[in-house]
């Protein structure tokens, strides 16, 4: 943004007020278009990830690896739904998943309605949250350093109005409301 520091005197104060005016309205046309690039981008990179006839557990791991990163955060699970036989209830199993390591105190699976990621699944709705470091146990870890993702996402895909599982994401910084809607507009697909 650059802003004159001029003194504008007689009738040139309508032509300054009049190139200010265009000046905003190219920048928020610009920040708009920028945006839109960015989640069309996104959504044909991930049908690239999805193109092809891939085993499941593959498919869901170029889904949940392309998403965590695209949208800059640390940590994803992808969860599918699971129903053994009728004589067992439903469940959401872990099948793929982005710089996560298994943790004895976080469950490998969840019911529906159990959890936040068996409560996504169950009410079919986004999920946001923003956890204190003591509450959290994802931990998100490299060969330097460890760290707890602060905020998480969790949201459910369906297909036929069936939900078929949840993606969790977990970052350090809170999701902008572009990402949010990256997300949101990509779980049809994943469906």
């Amino acid at each position: 943004e650059v802003s004159p520091q001029a003194q504008y005197l007689g009738d040139f104060i309508q032509i300054k007020d009049a190139l200010e005016t265009a000046a905003d309205k190219l920048a928020a046309a610009t920040a708009k278009n920028t945006a839109q690039d960015w989640l069309k981008s996104g959504q044909t990179r991930l049908n690239d990830q999805m193109r092809g006839e891939l085993e499941l557990p593959k498919l869901a791991k170029n889904i949940i690896s392309f998403i965590t990163t695209y949208i800059e955060a640390q940590i994803g699970l992808f969860y599918l739904l699971e129903n053994p036989n009728p004589n067992q209830s439903a469940y959401l199993k872990v099948v793929a998943s982005y710089a996560y390591t298994p943790n004895e105190h976080i469950p490998e699976h969840f019911l529906l309605g159990e959890g936040l990621v068996g409560q996504a699944a169950l009410e079919q709705k986004m999920i946001f949250r923003a956890h204190r470091q003591e509450e959290y146990h994802y931990i998100v870890q490299s060969g330097l350093s460890q760290a707890v993702p602060r905020y998480v996402i969790l949201l459910p895909f369906s297909y036929d109005n069936q939900v078929k599982g949840v993606i969790e994401i977990g970052s350090a910084k809170a999701p902008t409301v572009i990402r949010q809607q990256f997300l949101e507009q990509v779980m049809p697909s994943i469906g």
